[in-house]
């Protein structure tokens, strides 16, 4: 039997980067010990992110606003059959993607045996499709990846294969985020790959079975809680949160479905060369310098001396959790303090010891501090106006069984925050988007931030000694 393949092992090698700088800091995680399985198929609560999750789709419905979705672009002859036994056993190898939910005020989850079975749908769209091929798969696409899912049925997820050629066909997975997360898509089709290889050539899986589910991870989870033995972390996000300014009054109120714009960039290998020099010489990530670019940014367009910005992280520090589907993803604040005309190393610094810290403050829910610290439980008006992901490449060469393979972009419906920077590695190169809220922001202004990020990126790695006050100037 065997376990992923290196092409999961991203997140293995982030762990291992954080926990070194975690130790170069004096900070060493404590031994981990292991989650306790409870006893298969036990109804059990949901996780602090599953239960917003379930209150929201309670409250409007949720639509496709909380969808997570990956299209594939798929060149060659592809096994139809053995993609959907696939599916499938992807499906019972993960408790959490046999899992509904139940309840008001007490919500509970519950997880079906493993006979729950997923029917690929099949679009062929290689004759009739009149005079717009192009724009009749983008309808598809659209119509399959917004379809609601009624929670309290299973699966939440569902797989539609448009066959545009004989020989090219678009895969789209569309999940709820109540069973999924960023990481988790990446894992969803890494395994798949790995079974779908597997099952063309008639073998069985081979994967090692898992030994801890998502529903244990929560109920372990709230027993840490209530035994206490969260509370440090407890103290520490409530006093962060506690100290940062409410949003709720100086933001327009949230509105589901507000309309979402988006500027593209890219980062060319020369500078993403620079990145990793600079990676490497500082003891930082290439996202800890994305982050200070950001927050440098800010402070120039908009001259809050305080920058905050919240960051999306994988939050899987657990070794149990790196194989584990299920949605684990979560927010951290980190606050840089630009007063003084502070160099951008300074502000690198900066980012550097607001990460490290915050991460070894992990496993206490952005949901459990907001609510600690005095805010209301769904997030409204605790997040901040500038978000930063580092989005993971799903597809690899050499998946499918070598089968010629690209991930399409799909743009996102709708966003939390005013601003988020989403970044995005392609081999020496980092492509990125800006996302903002086009209810309050032009196009054309933020056309101009996102050159403006372009030029800041060049300046940090080539002259960290430069003060925030003193860069040239952005906007043109």
């Amino acid at each position: 039997m065997k376990g992923l393949s290196n092409r999961a092992a991203p997140v293995a090698r982030g762990r291992r980067l954080y926990e070194q700088l975690l130790k170069d800091k004096g900070i060493d995680l404590s031994p981990e010990v292991p989650i306790p399985r409870r006893s298969p198929y036990q109804p059990c609560l949901l996780s602090a992110a599953q239960e917003r999750f379930w209150k929201l789709w309670r409250l409007k419905g949720g639509g496709e606003l909380f969808h997570a979705v990956v299209l594939l672009r798929i060149c060659g002859p592809l096994n139809i059959i053995a993609l959907s036994q696939a599916f499938n056993e992807v499906i019972r190898r993960h408790e959490v993607l046999r899992s509904s939910f139940t309840g008001t005020d007490c919500p509970i989850c519950n997880y079906r045996p493993a006979g729950v079975r997923l029917a690929l749908s099949v679009v062929d769209l290689c004759h009739g499709v009149g005079a717009d091929p192009e724009g009749e798969w983008q309808r598809l696409c659209e119509d399959e990846t917004r379809r609601p899912f009624d929670l309290t049925q299973v699966p939440l997820l569902r797989a539609t294969v448009i066959a545009l050629k004989p020989a090219e066909q678009l895969v789209v997975l569309t999940l709820h985020q109540i069973v999924c997360d960023p990481s988790s898509k990446k894992l969803f089709v890494t395994e798949l790959s790995q079974l779908y290889d597997a099952f063309s050539d008639g073998q069985a899986s081979g994967l090692d079975e898992l030994e801890t589910h998502y529903g244990d991870l929560t109920m372990w989870q709230r027993s840490e809680l209530e035994a206490g033995r969260l509370d440090h972390h407890q103290e520490y996000w409530t006093r962060v949160l506690g100290a940062r300014r409410l949003m709720e009054s100086k933001r327009s109120p949230w509105r589901p479905g507000s309309s979402v714009g988006a500027c593209n960039f890219s980062v060319s290998e020369e500078v993403g060369d620079q990145i990793r020099n600079v990676s490497k010489a500082r003891s930082v990530s290439a996202s800890m310098i994305f982050v200070a670019a950001w927050h440098a940014l800010l402070v120039r367009l908009f001259g809050d001396q305080q920058s905050e910005v919240g960051i999306v992280v994988a939050n899987r520090s657990r070794r149990e959790l790196q194989s584990m589907i299920g949605p684990m993803s979560d927010i951290m604040i980190l606050r840089v303090d630009l007063n003084d005309n502070p160099t951008l190393a300074e502000v690198l610094g900066q980012v550097r010891e607001g990460v490290l810290d915050a991460l070894a403050h992990q496993g206490f829910p952005y949901e459990w501090a907001a609510v600690a610290a005095g805010g209301p439980p769904d997030r409204r008006g605790w997040i901040p106006r500038a978000m930063f992901e580092m989005d993971e490449c799903v597809a690899e060469e050499g998946m499918f069984g070598g089968l010629q393979l690209s991930e399409e972009p799909l743009p996102r419906n709708v966003i939390s925050s005013d601003l988020v920077l989403v970044i995005r590695q392609a081999g020496r190169m980092f492509n990125g988007t800006i996302e903002y809220n086009a209810r309050l922001l032009g196009k054309d202004r933020m056309a101009s931030m996102t050159a403006a990020y372009g030029k800041l990126i060049q300046v940090v790695t080539s002259d960290l000694d430069c003060r925030i006050m003193n860069l040239p100037p952005l906007l043109s």
